[in-house]
């Protein structure tokens, strides 16, 4: 009975393996040239999107006002929107707990997307910082 749970875990595994790794219109594009990429994971969010831009990444906007209003109004999402001028910000609080995820694009037209947890608190001196990011391509 041991042996048979097992053969169905590892089974299981599998699947997973080979499900998750097929590619996906808009999926993660590893052999696609892109813009060189700064280390980012740790760093404060602030700290990273200089570095970002630096390199030749660009903030890309995808929320208007009336969106923003909708996607950034938890977490640091007023903070970054209406504060900061972050306007890269694609959304805040609810599923990203209190983290947000922002848009960069390339000359190449990748866009490279990073993922922020923690609440920036000017009093308390915590910051936003990076959990990781992703580079995302039409795979047409």
């Amino acid at each position: 009975m041991l042996g048979m749970k097992r053969l169905i875990l590892a089974l299981g595994l599998f699947g997973f393996v080979f499900v998750t790794a097929a590619p996906a219109q808009g999926d993660r594009c590893s052999s696609r040239h892109h813009t060189w990429i700064p280390k980012l994971v740790g760093q404060i969010y602030d700290d990273a999107r200089v570095k970002l831009i630096a390199a030749g990444w660009k903030p890309l906007q995808t929320n208007d006002e009336s969106s923003a209003e909708t996607n950034l109004r938890f977490g640091n999402g007023p903070y970054f929107w209406k504060e900061k001028h972050y306007f890269e910000v694609t959304v805040c609080g609810a599923d990203f707990a209190p983290g947000c995820e922002f848009v960069f694009v390339d000359k190449q037209k990748n866009e490279l997307h990073v993922e922020t947890y923690g609440m920036e608190d000017q009093v308390k001196h915590t910051h936003a910082i990076v959990k990781h990011s992703r580079i995302l391509c039409d795979l047409d």
